[in-house]
């Protein structure tokens, strides 16, 4: 198994971002926070900085595991349901 690494998250949250053509510093965008030894998907909500949680926080792995699987959501809707 390849190791999760923060930059590894960094990267899939940019294609995410690409995903929803969010600018990956505007409102709306999705982004990585990082605390207490754990990772969560966060959208921020306003210029201030606040944020949504999107995601429950969890290792790098679990936290890789649902990006992906909130991506693969959002491409399944646009195909299937939204065409």
């Amino acid at each position: 198994m390849e190791r999760v690494t923060k930059k590894t998250l960094e990267v899939q949250i940019h294609w995410l971002n690409k995903q929803f053509n969010r600018d990956p510093e505007a409102v709306g965008c999705f982004q990585l926070d990082c605390a207490y030894g754990g990772y969560r998907l966060v959208k921020l909500c306003n210029d201030s900085g606040a944020q949504s949680d999107i995601s429950p926080r969890g290792t790098a792995r679990e936290t890789l595991a649902f990006i992906r699987a909130f991506s693969d959501g959002a491409a399944f809707f646009e195909r299937e349901v939204a065409a």
